[in-house]
Order: C-alpha cells, then sequence, then structure tokens
C-alpha cells in the first residue's frame, strides 16, 4: 500500500513541475513576442488632403494603440494592426507611432502642399547666336521639392537644374526654341507647366581688332600752334 501511495505522489509530483515549467516556457514566449520592436510600412510620402494605409507587420491584427501628429486623422482600422490616414497639414518628417503591450513601432512621413499658381518666368526673350550662361528664374510662387527645367533646339541648361534659377548657353546656330519648367512636390501633382519663347538675334560682336597706323609724337612745352605747323610739314 505504502508503494502505491509513493508511486501516486511521486505522478502527481511530477505533473505538477512539468505543467508548472510548460506555463512559465508560455509566459516566456507571450513576453518575449510583446516586447518586439513592431515594424510598419506604408508610405514616406503623401499629399496633403490625400490618405495612406499604414500596417504593422504580424500576425496579431487587434490591440494596438496609434498616436498621429496634428493634421492626420484615422479613417479606418483603429485598433487593429492596419489603419487608414488622412493627411490634411503639410509637414516634414511627421512621425506616426504605434505601440502593443511593452512593443513599440514608428514611421517617418513628409506630407507636401500641391503647388499654387504658375507663376512667372524671367529672363532675356531674345539672345544673341553662341551667348552663354543667360540667367532665367521662376518667381512669384511658393518652394517646392523639384524643378524640372528644359531648353530646346540646341540650348544647355549649364547650371541651376532643379532649382528656381538656371544659366542657359545658346550656340551660333540658334534661331528660335523655349525655355520650360515643371514644379513638383513631393509625391503632389505636378503644377502647370511654364514656357517662355525666345528668339536668337544678332551674332555677338566680335572682339576689338589693333588699332593701327602712323604714330605721333607730342612735343611737350612746344606751344600747339607750333605742334600743328610741324605735323603738317
Amino acid at each position: 500500500m505504502d508503494h502505491v501511495l509513493r508511486a501516486l505522489f511521486l505522478c502527481f509530483f511530477i505533473f505538477v513541475t512539468v505543467s508548472s515549467y510548460s506555463s512559465t516556457l508560455y509566459k516566456n514566449d507571450v513576453v518575449s513576442e510583446d516586447l518586439q520592436s513592431l515594424t510598419v510600412e506604408g508610405p514616406t510620402s503623401a499629399c496633403v488632403n490625400a490618405s495612406g494605409t499604414f500596417t504593422v507587420v504580424s500576425t496579431i491584427t487587434n490591440g494596438y494603440t496609434w498616436t498621429l501628429p496634428a493634421g492626420m486623422t484615422i479613417l479606418s482600422g483603429l485598433g487593429s494592426n492596419s489603419i487608414t490616414v488622412r493627411f490634411s497639414t503639410p509637414g516634414m518628417g511627421q512621425y506616426i507611432s504605434v505601440s502593443r503591450g511593452a512593443s513599440v513601432g514608428g514611421i517617418n512621413i513628409s506630407v507636401y502642399s500641391i503647388p499654387s499658381g504658375t507663376g512667372i518666368l524671367n529672363g532675356p526673350a531674345t539672345v544673341c547666336l553662341g551667348q552663354t550662361n543667360v540667367t532665367y528664374s521662376i518667381s512669384g510662387v511658393s518652394p517646392v521639392s523639384t524643378y524640372s527645367w528644359f531648353a530646346t533646339n540646341g540650348a544647355t541648361i549649364t547650371s541651376g537644374n532643379n532649382t528656381s534659377i538656371i544659366k542657359v548657353s545658346f550656340p551660333s546656330s540658334y534661331t528660335n526654341g523655349t525655355i520650360g519648367i515643371t514644379r513638383v512636390n513631393g509625391s503632389c501633382p505636378p503644377a502647370p507647366t511654364v514656357t517662355k519663347a525666345i528668339s536668337g538675334g544678332a551674332a555677338l560682336p566680335e572682339a576689338p581688332g589693333q588699332i593701327t597706323g602712323q604714330s605721333v609724337k607730342i612735343l611737350i612745352g612746344l606751344p600747339l600752334i607750333f605742334q600743328i605747323l610741324l605735323l603738317l610739314a
């Protein structure tokens, strides 16, 4: 009888020990999973008044807390691992964060404004043939992230591309052409292209040549009338 009781006690002890160990392993697995860094996928650039979707890469789909900067609104997915956000205010390098338990993550995004107006393309409408480093610029508009200039009929943009001011050189055979610019701000639609018609005028004047002829000496101290008589003699 004692042997039976000892055997039963031993089985019970083994069962309790194994169950406790398994429970500890399960808890450690959960804690390990909860402490993982959350990876967020989604756009890093957007246009104001547009929307975008952000997703935590995980098999767990609920229990998330999202924190958004001012000017952003969650349209759907609140509390889940995937949300759709509307961007109402432009801003650079804004951070969307998410947490679940002790785990945290996030993503940076820049929200751009739509380019305003068409602006004025400044610079001469007539250039000399072969003229170099002629300045053109765009004014009357807000700054953007990308300036795309173009020049036709053999004209070459020599500096300033992707800025608001460029320099252009024209070939000696230039007749008529166009200078133009398209402005883009982040992922927003481009502004209307602005162009300026350019006409080729006269050739650049040649450099002055050397002055030739007989040299004349002026005698210092001699009255002017006598110097003139000497020159005419």
